[in-house]
């Protein structure tokens, strides 16, 4: 069954609010996260780490836990997964090729970053915090924006 308008437009509430609660999870410098009139998604303002940079991981956790905040909340595969997925790839073969030198290599590593995000996304006050971000794009008419110093104590509780 294919969602109504209004159903996606929730579910990329929930994805986009994933990827920004991890982002501030993490440390990241989030500026702001902004639904475009055109619902292309969100932008997130960061910077891709450095190939030594410990941060790696929580990056590619932080890249794919948006499309695993979609899921928790529909129950299905997120319809906006495959974007995520080219953009882990992409920063796996530049700064971890390793993890991605064969389709069995690949298939694992995605499985155990999607695991990871899993957890993250599964604790109580990180969750409460997805919910609040989707809920405050949700109710504001795009173009919308959330403003990263705002919730950035919402997340700083839950470490």
């Amino acid at each position: 069954m294919i969602p109504d308008f209004e159903s996606k437009i929730e579910a990329l509430c929930y994805h986009e609010a994933g990827h920004f609660v991890l982002c501030l999870l993490f440390g990241f410098n989030v500026k702001r996260v902004v639904l475009s009139a055109e619902m292309t998604g969100v932008e997130h303002d960061y910077s891709l780490p450095n190939s030594d940079d410990s941060s790696v991981g929580d990056y590619i956790t932080m890249s794919i836990g948006g499309g695993i905040a979609e899921e928790i909340f529909t129950g299905d595969e997120s319809l906006a997964m495959d974007e995520d997925r080219r953009q882990v790839l992409y920063v796996a073969r530049h700064l971890r090729p390793h993890l991605v030198a064969t389709i069995e290599d690949w298939r694992a590593s995605l499985l155990t970053w999607k695991d990871e995000a899993r957890r993250e996304l599964s604790k109580t006050q990180v969750w409460a915090a997805v919910e609040y971000v989707a809920q405050q794009l949700g109710e504001i008419e795009p173009p919308s924006e959330i403003v990263g110093s705002d919730l950035s104590g919402l997340v700083e509780s839950t470490n």
